[in-house]
């Protein structure tokens, strides 16, 4: 009966199991290596169109003349007071230049030699007066404290100003007074209270104050992951939770076109999986529910 069932073929198959099943695994594991050597996925957006198109034209020919600038994420940092924002974005600048192979570069435009020598240009004539006023009615203060910076040299200078003893200088007293004596009721109630010698030596407002600081970051990508940007994310979002704990008041947020684009992929892929689960359970109740009617 089994001889008329299986043609002579199969039936010389079957006296030999192992080997075929050795065979199959054999099989298996060569596909397997062809498939991870010529195969793959490549999550590079920018090449999804054609390269010959003219809005892709002009995207390659900005990526070529600001290379600094292409796929990049940027991280938004504020405070307060503007030193404690050059404090942290120095923290984490030196932090993100130390990771060579996470990130290939990371800038600031404040800390930039052309902007820190000629930042005063891009100010209006206004504006440009009257901080010019500001620090000249401030330069006898900002003279003595250069000279003492600590504890002592501030308050000599405060007892000669009341004591009209600092004729020369013109700078009011009540602000920096008022500054000071909120900053030691602050930390008599343990408080964290930062004073702002750029605020309230030029007085200008916060914006101008540099409150604000923006790091251009440019992570090494890698379009072979589901992911490409996902170590660097990851990094900066652990980054980002030490430099709250270290720097209180420090808010960073992380945005640019890598950052947006990798909080897509994170959407996309959740709405996948809780699909995909959901679509399981309910294949799952209509066949229990067919059982149970058969």
């Amino acid at each position: 009966m089994i001889h008329s069932l299986f043609p002579r073929s199969a039936r010389a198959l079957l006296r030999f199991p192992w080997l075929i099943f050795l065979s199959i695994v054999v099989l298996c594991l060569v596909s397997a290596g062809y498939t991870s050597r010529h195969l793959g996925i490549n999550n590079n957006t920018a090449q999804l169109l054609d390269q010959d198109l003219p809005f892709q034209q002009v995207r390659l020919k900005l990526e070529q003349a600001f290379p600094q600038d292409a796929a990049t994420i940027i991280a938004v940092l504020a405070s307060p007071t503007p030193e404690q924002t050059a404090l942290a974005a120095d923290f984490v600048q030196r932090r993100l230049q130390a990771e060579t192979e996470v990130f290939e570069s990371v800038y600031s435009l404040e800390n930039d030699p052309f902007f820190r020598r000629q930042g005063f240009l891009y100010l209006d004539l206004d504006q440009l007066e009257m901080l010019s006023a500001k620090l000249a009615d401030a330069q006898p203060f900002i003279g003595y404290l250069s000279q003492h910076y600590h504890l002592a040299g501030l308050t000599d200078i405060l007892t000669l100003a009341l004591e009209n003893q600092a004729a020369d200088s013109a700078m009011p007293l009540d602000n920096l007074l008022g500054a000071i004596d909120q900053t030691v009721v602050a930390a008599n109630q343990g408080q964290s209270h930062f004073l702002s010698w750029q605020q309230l030596l030029t007085g200008v407002d916060s914006e101008q104050n540099r409150t604000r600081r923006l790091l251009i970051i440019k992570p090494q990508l890698d379009f072979k992951q589901l992911m490409p940007a996902g170590q660097s994310m990851a990094y900066l979002r652990r980054l980002t939770e030490d430099l709250t704990m270290l720097y209180p008041g420090v808010t960073v947020e992380l945005t640019g076109e890598v950052a947006l684009e990798h909080e897509e992929m994170e959407t996309v892929n959740h709405d996948m999986l809780v699909s995909g689960l959901t679509s399981f359970v309910l294949v799952c109740i209509s066949l229990w529910l067919g059982l149970r009617a058969w």
